[in-house]
């Protein structure tokens, strides 16, 4: 089946899962670049959505749930199993609906499905959201290599080069991921320091008060990013900043899409491993032990396995990935 003039891209969850949608995006620009995208998300991660590149509409989840009619769609990609948005979608008749078949609930929904498990795949999310243009005619999907080197987000550039190297630390992921303890943060704080590198502290307005108490205990100077700026306020900060560390969050891959050095702390455990959730960028890396211990399902808040990785091993990540960049851009200039 030939692709549809305009197709939308439905997901409606968090700002990682979205951004894993964008391969998809640049993917099918690269394919047809004629084609119209919208994007069907949430005002959380609107913002986001804005700043892909590949992305030429914006289409908001309630306003569509609430429409008696929408632009001229050929085809919708229910990227995650969003029922209202299925049923609205049947309701208002879009050509082509394509879902994955094992969400039972969908099937009445969809015109063309796609056998998928994701638990039990070893593909990363953003090829799994590739599997569903297999209904189209568009070619061999691209893999892991090509989708790092796509241009996922576009910002304006930051109006200066910070004085020293700056780290962002993103501590806390509101329950989505399996977290790194605090006392191995508080290392890796001194130890940057120690190196001359800026350090600041992010989080969301519900996690300010826990940082505040992390940061009192361990005297740790540094400056916080409270989380009430807006999101594109939060990606400028992210833009401006030399690396990020984090577990398995959207600030990761955000920080990975705009190239900076990204360094992911993973659970060994699938479904949650790096080799489905890592991030995807030309200076992005995930650390993970090689087996799960036997805590990671019974005492998920005290899994030696995220224990285990060392602060050094962190920092040695970092400056191993910031030499790379450094080296590449002084090549890049030299070549101009």
């Amino acid at each position: 089946m030939n692709l549809p003039d305009r197709i939308l891209l439905s997901r409606t969850d968090r700002l990682g899962d979205v951004l894993l949608c964008f391969p998809l995006a640049a993917f099918l620009k690269q394919v047809r670049p004629d084609i119209f995208i919208g994007f069907l998300g949430t005002s959380y991660t609107r913002a986001l959505i804005e700043h892909c590149p590949h992305i030429d509409r914006y289409e908001d989840r309630e306003t569509f749930l609430a429409s008696a009619a929408i632009p001229d769609y050929g085809a919708i990609l229910h990227l995650y199993p969003d029922l209202e948005v299925a049923r609205k979608a049947a309701q208002l008749r879009i050509p082509v609906r394509v879902g994955i078949r094992n969400k039972i609930r969908m099937w009445p929904k969809l015109t063309h499905s796609i056998l998928l498990s994701r638990s039990r795949s070893d593909l990363h999310e953003a090829e799994l959201n590739l599997q569903l243009l297999r209904v189209f005619d568009t070619g061999k999907l691209p893999g892991l290599e090509e989708i790092r080197a796509m241009e996922l987000l576009r910002l304006p550039l930051p109006p200066h080069a910070p004085e020293k190297r700056r780290v962002i630390l993103h501590p806390f992921s509101a329950g989505s991921a399996r977290e790194w303890p605090l006392h191995r943060y508080t290392e890796l704080v001194q130890l940057l320091q120690q190196r001359g590198f800026e350090v600041w502290i992010s989080g969301s307005a519900e996690e300010k008060e826990r940082i505040s108490n992390w940061l009192s205990n361990s005297r740790s100077q540094v400056r916080i990013l409270s989380g009430s700026q807006s999101l594109t306020e939060f990606m400028n900060e992210i833009q401006q900043a030399d690396a990020l560390v984090a577990c398995s969050t959207g600030p990761l891959h955000i920080a990975a899409a705009l190239g900076k050095v990204a360094v992911g702390i993973y659970s060994p455990l699938r479904p949650i491993f790096a080799r489905r959730w890592g991030p995807l960028g030309p200076f992005a890396t995930a650390l993970s032990v090689a087996e799960p211990c036997r805590w990671c399902r019974k005492r998920p808040d005290r899994c030696t396995c995220m224990e285990s990785i060392e602060a050094q091993t962190v920092v040695t990540g970092i400056e191993k990935l910031l030499a790379e960049k450094y080296e590449k851009e002084s090549d890049a200039a030299g070549e101009r």
